[in-house]
């Protein structure tokens, strides 16, 4: 069976949850797929 990892680290990073505006931000703690499937095409 063929695998791939990838190992990605930051400083500091922010996933923040839609539609707040106001306040602290909530954050996911890892990025939704949306954002992995954009760095994984680009």
């Amino acid at each position: 069976m063929r695998v791939l990892k990838i190992v990605a680290e930051g400083l500091t990073t922010s996933f923040r949850y839609p539609h707040f505006m106001v306040g602290v931000q909530p954050t996911y703690e890892m990025p939704p797929p949306a954002t992995l499937y954009g760095h994984i095409a680009s």
